[in-house]
């Protein structure tokens, strides 16, 4: 396919097809994601994939769970479909409603401005359709919930009681009223916000003003350009009610409008291809800034992919490592003939779900537990200003915390016999927690680790960088891993 050069005549070749682009971006979505070797956010795990291995392997499985699940809180929906390709290594559209309750906000500005706008003959036809798809998610959601906590139950009930009724979420940080404007969707969009913004006022001031002009222009081409402009316009309208709802909730972070990056670059697209549109000048300044805005774009990418809090991955790779290490000795022995795999222990102090859990780890013979942080349940409002998580206990006295849920640190001095620990034994007695073969945690709280387990037989076993920087001090510095030698 070719077109003419309206100006000199010259044949030249046309954009790229939308089938190209579309395949292009389905293989840089596939490389994208077998290249992630960093953490993001606790939920990428916890709210997926750990539940999700529950329910492939068993509630045997030492998958870790979070309150969430134990409430009901949360659909099951999601991790079942993880569940089944994890099942299957090893031997929507309305559905969005169900995954996170507060996309609600998104389909019903959407639906209340359709239904608006819409004759009586088009309600008619979209009232049985809506009533059918929601009937239809909704058996699914009640279904796989009964399936998946042997229950009737609806989740996102139980998350409005939780989050919005008994404001539980507060536990988890307050931000400012304006942190979505000034933090969360400069975070979201980085270089596309001035597009975004030059994006939504241009169809706030189009649909305001094409009614002083309504009776201009008839004709297919009109037509489409109005409803264009409908749908720019109601993506607007539906992002501003999303932020200012959000932003009326204390509790706040970037992933809560996740589902609005979607309809930002669509608001985004018509100004930046305006905006860089090819120019007759080789040497143009947008030129030379569209450079930028590329190569800062995939230096952001490869950074926060590739480097950015990835030794928080890369330890559990270590401990599987180890693991492996010890059945091969097993196998080649011949001892695992006779008797069960081996076990290790493992401990991670640090700030709760800062590591990817048992869908990471894996081998069930690894026996691992990490510092939780449960929220007030069941608590009084008077009660609640002053509860500590176990993970907020330990960070305020370490020491303290360490003395009166560990064993004594002689039980692990370098003459005593270190075979219970070796063997995988993690039982409590009088309340304490037995020292572990493999303790975690972040540089930070290395010096305090490095005097309170003076002459035992910890040693460092192994280091990972982890960031440059973090907003939590609890968390600077590399990942550390001390092993009893």
């Amino acid at each position: 396919m070719s077109r003419s050069n309206s100006k000199n005549g010259v044949r030249a070749s046309s954009a790229p097809s939308d089938q190209y682009i579309l395949l292009f971006l389905i293989a840089f979505r596939i490389v994208n994601a077998l290249t992630v070797r960093t953490f993001f956010q606790p939920d990428e795990y916890f709210q997926s994939l750990e539940p999700a291995w529950q329910l492939a392997f068993g509630r045997e499985s030492h998958a870790w769970i979070t309150w969430e699940w134990r409430e009901r809180l949360r659909s099951s929906i999601h991790p079942l479909l993880f569940a089944g390709v994890l099942r299957v290594s090893y031997t929507t559209a309305a559905l969005a409603c169900i995954f996170r309750p507060t996309n609600t906000i998104i389909w019903l500005v959407i639906a209340g401005y359709t239904l608006t706008n819409a004759t009586r003959r088009e309600r008619l036809a979209l009232f049985p359709e809506a009533i059918l798809c929601g009937c239809a998610v909704m058996s699914i959601s009640l279904l796989a919930d009964r399936y998946y906590y042997r229950v009737w139950t609806f989740p996102p009930l139980h998350f409005l009681q939780f989050n919005v009724v008994q404001s539980l979420s507060m536990f988890y940080g307050r931000n400012r009223p304006d942190y979505y404007l000034t933090e969360g969707f400069p975070l979201l969009l980085t270089t596309a916000l001035p597009f975004a913004v030059a994006g939504a006022w241009r169809s706030l001031y189009l649909h305001w003003s094409r009614f002083a002009n309504a009776g201009a222009g008839t004709g297919a081409r009109n037509a489409a350009f109005l409803v264009s402009q409908n749908l720019l316009f109601t993506f607007t309208i539906v992002v501003g009610v999303m932020a200012g709802m959000l932003s009326a909730i204390s509790h706040k972070e970037v992933r809560f409008i996740y589902p609005l990056l979607p309809l930002l670059h669509v608001l985004a697209a018509g100004p930046m291809t305006g905006f860089f549109a090819p120019s007759d000048r080789p040497r143009s300044p947008r030129n030379f800034l569209l450079v930028i805005v590329v190569i800062c774009n995939i230096t952001l990418a490869a950074y926060s992919t590739l480097v950015h809090q990835r030794g928080v991955v890369d330890v559990l790779s270590m401990l599987r490592s180890e693991y492996e290490g010890k059945l091969a000795a097993g196998f080649s022995s011949g001892s695992l003939a006779t008797t069960s795999a081996p076990r290790m222990t493992a401990a991670f102090l640090m700030p709760c779900h800062s590591t990817p859990w048992r869908s990471h780890i894996v081998y069930p013979g690894i026996k691992a537990w990490a510092l939780t942080c449960e929220p007030p349940l069941g608590l009084l409002l008077d009660e609640r200003a002053t509860y500590r998580d176990e993970a907020d206990q330990f960070y305020a006295d370490p020491t303290n915390w360490l003395d009166a849920n560990m064993h004594p640190v002689g039980s692990v001095a370098q003459s005593v016999d270190l075979s219970a620990a070796r063997r995988g034994e993690v039982k409590r007695e009088n309340g304490r927690r037995m020292w572990p073969e493999y303790l975690v945690f972040f540089a930070q709280l290395e010096p305090l680790m490095r005097d309170y387990l003076f002459e035992t037989s910890y040693t460092e076993c192994w280091r990972g960088f982890n960031s440059h920087w973090h907003d939590d001090d609890r968390r600077h510095g590399d990942v550390v891993v001390w092993c009893l030698r």
